[in-house]
This record gives C-alpha cells, sequence and structure tokens, in this order.
C-alpha cells in the first residue's frame, strides 16, 4: 500500500480524497463574458471571482482532503495566489490540451501521488455543497470508480474516480450539452462502476445569475460564507483581495 503524501490534510473527519478546483484567473474580458452584455466586463469578472472564492470555501468546508487549486493559466494572477495560500494543496498549473486531457493529467497525478480517489470541481455553480462532495468521495471509497454530478446543461459540475483515467475523457465534445452522456458511455466502455449525484444549475447567462440570486446568493458580496465556516474558509475569505 503506498504512503499517504505528505501533503495530505490532517484536519479532523479528513477522507484522505484532495478536491481539484479548476479555476481560470479573474481578468475582465476574459471570463463570463456571456454575461458581459448584462453586466459589462467588470461586472462579469466580479460575479467569475465571487464563483471562485465559493468553490474553494466549499471544497475546504467539505474536508475531504487537501484541497489544490489548478489554475488554467501560466501566470501568478493575485487572486489565485491568495486563495491558494488558504486551500490546504496549493496552486498548480493545468497542462496544455483540451478540457479532457487536462482534467484526466490532473485527476492522474493525484491518484499516482497514493490517494485511493481524487474529485475536481468547477466554479461554475452556487448549487454544489459540502455535502455532494464529501458524499462523492464516501462513494469512491466505497467502491464505486467513478462518481459525477451532473450539470442541468448536459455537462458535469464535478467528477471523482479511484482509477486512472485510460484516455476515457479524450474527444468529448465539451459545451455540447452531451458531455454527461458521452463521458458515462466511455467510462462504461472500460466497465467502470458509475454514480451519479443529483444535478446542479451553472452560472453561465445572465438568468442564472437572477435565478441563484433568487435562491439568496448574491456576487455583490464577493464571497458566500457558510452558516458555521471552518477555521480555513475564514482564514481563505479574509486573505482575499476585495
Amino acid at each position: 500500500m503506498s504512503a499517504r503524501p505528505p501533503f495530505v490534510s490532517t484536519t479532523d473527519g479528513d477522507l484522505g480524497v484532495p478536491v481539484l478546483v479548476f479555476a481560470r484567473a479573474p481578468v475582465a474580458g476574459q471570463c463570463k463574458t456571456r454575461l458581459i452584455p448584462a453586466y459589462g466586463a467588470l461586472g462579469a469578472v466580479r460575479i467569475h471571482r465571487a464563483l471562485l472564492q465559493r468553490s474553494v470555501a466549499v471544497a475546504l468546508n467539505a474536508g475531504c482532503g487537501p484541497v489544490q487549486l489548478w489554475s488554467a493559466s501560466r501566470g501568478r494572477h493575485p487572486v489565485l495566489q491568495s486563495l491558494a495560500r488558504g486551500a490546504t494543496g496549493g496552486l498548480r498549473h493545468q497542462c496544455a490540451g483540451d478540457l479532457g486531457r487536462r482534467m484526466a493529467q490532473a485527476l492522474n497525478s493525484a491518484l499516482r501521488a497514493g490517494y485511493r480517489a481524487a474529485l475536481l470541481i468547477g466554479t461554475d455553480t452556487v448549487e454544489l455543497s459540502a455535502e455532494d462532495l464529501r458524499g462523492a468521495a464516501h462513494r469512491l471509497l466505497d467502491g464505486a470508480d467513478a462518481v459525477l454530478q451532473p450539470a442541468t446543461d448536459g455537462g458535469y459540475v464535478m467528477i471523482g474516480t479511484r482509477r486512472a483515467l485510460p484516455g476515457v475523457l479524450r474527444g468529448i465534445e465539451w459545451s455540447s450539452g452531451r458531455e454527461l452522456d458521452q463521458t458515462c458511455a466511455r467510462l462504461r466502455q472500460h466497465g467502470w462502476r458509475i454514480t451519479l449525484q443529483p444535478p446542479r444549475a451553472d452560472i453561465d447567462h445572465p438568468a442564472d445569475v437572477r435565478r441563484a440570486r433568487r435562491q439568496g446568493w448574491d456576487w455583490r458580496q464577493e464571497a458566500v460564507l457558510p452558516a458555521a465556516p471552518s477555521r480555513p474558509t475564514q482564514s481563505l475569505l479574509q486573505g482575499a483581495p476585495s
């Protein structure tokens, strides 16, 4: 059996399942571009930053294991650096290639480090919860080969695995609305046992922002604090630029 890597969190209740947060630097005009007509470039980047902060906070509160922030850019954006200081697994950089290759490389790197399973999430939803992540980690540790949390638009907001991905994400039609079906079909072709969790809605369009606002999320707060934030979450959000 592989020894536990030295960067595993020692938080009480840690399951030893790292959460990998795929993140894009909050640069005006380069993120959440479909929100720009309604909110302007600066408004869109603030929404993106609020989603990013919330996603990392949720991952920390889940207590699954170390939280790794995976940047899509090679630069050292101050917001990503600040969030990485509060995260427990540091800042890493995604490899080149399409989304499937980048996700597979990140998940495989966690498994090669000796973890029994790993979770990967994006930053486009306010509905994914710490309970969702912890439930997915338990399902993987109980024997599921992969756990996916569908998005209501046909993609997925979370994927977890306890087996290395053997190229199954290659050729997936990203942003097509068929990502979930194609990924599940590929995994089943390899004989994987898949568990699907309840769907969650992404925030991609102005109507999504309005829906989330009606549900109690306000991007103007810059970050959404849970009712009882853990110490890592408090440190993370206090260190994030305003």
